[in-house]
């Protein structure tokens, strides 16, 4: 396991803290993911590309028989579709997502009618074609994609075409291609958060959910009812935005400490049923006197049926030996579970002793090979400084006089300065670590075979382990079964010895079926409860202790790997932060004093010296700071470069939510200010039906549908 100076510096800081709870190699081992990149993996540097829409076009048939067809080629900056509600537009909008992620949400009559979607975009220098279709005799559509153009797909042949897809195939295979797409392309990967029925990551069932491109994709497509800055994981998606260093490692670790929490739950509950053995214990006996009554029912029944002795001596001596011989079986079961529990201890202790030598000897080993490689390293390099000589003058390269290389070979000074001594130098000759790096490498092979040793003796444990699990639960059933029998025994020779001299009795054939049923009802009702009681032993005092203290551990690294991230970010959330108030006094919101962004990348914005967080806003102004918020993300990309959203921005009826003068003013000078700013930089798709709104652009930029009068709408396709 190889480690970084991040990892190195966390186990430092964690320790520190614990004192000596533990050794750091026990931390370095908890906290290294598995993966030896997982703490280097992220970097805010922007990726260079930004997704750009070319050409939108679909067209169907509607149920009345009309032909529909819409074709648009956007600009960059902002474009504008104008129109009443109803006519159109949040469905151009979802061709777009449609194509670029593989989610339909269309209303099912548009989804019904619509037969192709064509979208055409950019990522940096590269051109890409989502096509969607559905054949005559189809239900479900087809997907393709093509790194081709419309036109370059226009100059092809039908089978040139059908060579040139990168991808064709339904809908759910779709959506993972263009995942895998776009993640590669942004450098994006799935951050995780855990979930419970309960709400709490110490119970029992906690399931691990991934961050799809569809949830980025909230990031882009930015819908009038949509509440929440950007969905239901908004955290992780900005954190992933951003592209902060340590993102990757704090979020496993968090997953880290979070399936541990649902370990200890399960332990816990386990232990508890454990302690319930007053419980079990009289749910056991109430089942014990039920059977008892039932075999009193049953010998009733058999006494009543004799026609001479209730039983016989012979049926008294089988019952009696039963008895002894349950007794006697329990007391041998008792000592294998002893003998069993003590073996499955020492096994345990052994597991982990060897264990921790083949940590130790991998450890070394890496080690005596890292320096071997130092050595062979400084060899190399010494051998070419050795023979370097300095010809060309780094200054103005002209070459050096050979005057002046006499000069210095005669005196002793720097043949440029000519006034320094020239420090001795190290001459390291080949072969200098010759003997070191040889121990070294024996050293290594050495520790690797001693490792490999272990190895073989821990798995040998490790089925060892497995075997004595079995036999353990096997004598625990055996033991169960036998000491619930000694009772029944018991019951059976009493009932017989009385039966010895007992009378013929009348029989009630329907009172007992009655008593029969009652009896059968109560049993199944008394082994329901315990079953629900009876769990598997839980782990060792130990164990669970343990569990609690790597818990604790990785909450610390969480916290100090926070740290050290706000450290290395904190310059770039500054400009983030500058950049995004000064866009929110320009977007409407003059008096929004400052904008803060916590540890936990929740916003907090103070206006007139109250704190407001996101969801404390009015509507109109959540809108401007939903977009302001991805604004500035963008303007760091670009000043900066640093970020990782696409700059590719849908607003869908952001007018919807508050359609007062000034909010409509101020979005109007919003689009205005990134039309005027940053139209080469970004492009943003905004669907509307305020009128005023269209003064943002020019009449080029934007697609009008009005009324023509009362009795219709004009529609966009």
């Amino acid at each position: 396991m190889s480690t970084t100076p991040e990892l190195t510096e966390l186990v430092k800081r964690v320790h520190k803290r614990i004192n000596s709870a533990t050794t750091k190699a026990d931390l370095e081992q908890l906290f290294s993911l598995g993966d030896d990149e997982a703490y280097t993996r992220d970097s805010p540097r922007s990726v260079g590309r930004h997704l750009r829409i070319l050409s939108i076009e679909f067209s169907g048939v509607k149920q009345t028989g009309e032909p529909l067809h819409y074709t648009r080629k956007p600009e960059t900056g902002v474009n504008l579709w104008v129109g009443e509600n109803l006519v159109g537009k949040s469905t151009i909008f979802k061709s777009v997502k449609f194509a670029l992620t593989g989610n339909n949400s269309f209303v099912d009559d548009v989804g019904e009618w619509i037969k192709t979607i064509w979208v055409e975009f950019t990522l940096g220098a590269q051109t890409h074609t989502a096509h969607i279709f559905k054949r005559p005799a189809d239900r479900n559509f087809i997907f393709e994609f093509y790194s081709l153009s419309r036109d370059e797909l226009g100059d092809m042949d039908a089978e040139e075409i059908e060579d040139a897809a990168d991808f064709r195939g339904n809908k759910g295979d779709y959506e993972a291609y263009v995942e895998k797409f776009f993640f590669k392309e942004f450098d994006y990967y799935k951050m995780q958060w855990t979930s419970s029925r309960s709400g709490q990551k110490d119970q029992v069932g906690l399931q691990t959910n991934n961050t799809s491109w569809q949830t980025y994709f909230k990031s882009i497509y930015l819908e009038a009812d949509d509440a929440l800055v950007f969905g239901s994981q908004t955290e992780l998606v900005l954190q992933m935005l951003f592209g902060l260093e340590l993102t990757y490692p704090i979020n496993r670790l968090k997953m880290e400490k979070e399936k541990k929490q649902s370990t200890l739950g399960l332990l816990k509950s386990q232990s508890a049923a454990a302690a319930t053995s007053e419980q079990t214990q009289s749910l056991q006996k109430d089942i014990q006197h039920v059977e008892v009554e039932l075999m009193k029912l049953q010998e009733t029944k058999k006494a009543a049926n004799a026609s001479v002795a209730p039983s016989s001596a012979r049926d008294f001596e089988i019952a009696l030996n039963r008895q002894n011989t349950a007794i006697t079986q329990s007391g041998l079961l008792s000592q294998q579970l002893l003998q069993l529990t003590a073996d499955q201890s020492r096994l345990q202790a052994e597991e982990k002793e060897f264990k921790q030598k083949i940590y130790e000897f991998g450890n070394e080993a890496s080690l005596k090979k890292k320096r071997s490689r130092f050595l062979q390293d400084q060899e190399q390099f010494g051998a070419f400084f050795n023979e370097l000589e300095v010809s060309i003058c780094p200054s103005c390269s002209h070459e050096v006089e050979t005057i002046r290389v006499e000069h210095e070979r005669q005196t002793g000074n720097c043949r440029l300065c000519t006034s320094h001594m020239p420090p001795d130098q190290p001459v390291v000759e080949p072969g200098t670590h010759q003997e070191e790096v040889k121990q070294l490498e024996d050293e290594a092979t050495k520790l690797i075979a001693d490792q490999y040793y272990y190895r073989v003796k821990r798995s040998g444990v490790l089925k060892s382990l497995e075997d004595v699990g079995k036999q353990l639960d096997d004598v625990k059933a055996q033991q169960l079964a036998n000491t619930s029998a000694i009772p029944i025994y018991a019951a059976q020779v009493q009932t017989l010895q009385q039966a010895l001299s007992a009378k013929p009795v009348t029989f009630d054939v329907d009172k007992y079926i009655e008593d029969t049923t009652a009896l059968l009802q109560r049993k199944a009702e008394l082994n329901a409860e315990l079953n629900a009681l009876i769990q598997p032993a839980a782990d060792s005092k130990q164990r669970l202790e343990r569990l609690e203290n790597e818990i604790n551990w990785l909450h610390m690294a969480q916290e100090e790997l926070g740290n050290l991230r706000n450290e290395r970010s904190s310059d770039l959330l500054e400009d983030f932060e500058k950049l995004y108030l000064k866009l929110l006094q320009e977007f409407g919101l003059p008096n929004c004093e400052s904008v803060k962004i916590d540890d936990k990348f929740k916003f907090t914005y103070q206006f007139s010296g109250t704190e407001l967080s996101f969801a404390k806003l009015a509507p109109g102004a959540q809108l401007r700071a939903k977009l302001g918020m991805y604004i500035a993300i963008i303007q760091l990309d670009v000043q900066l470069h640093h970020g990782r959203h696409p700059r590719f921005i849908i607003l869908d009826s952001p007018a919807g939510q508050e359609a007062d003068r000034r909010f409509v003013e101020a979005l109007k000078d919003a689009l205005a200010y990134i039309e005027a700013n940053m139209k080469e930089d970004l492009q943003v798709f905004v669907g509307t039906a305020v009128r005023t709104l269209a003064a943002a652009v020019t009449s080029d930029k934007m697609d009008w549908r009005d009324e023509p009068d009362p009795s219709g709408r004009q529609y966009f396709f």
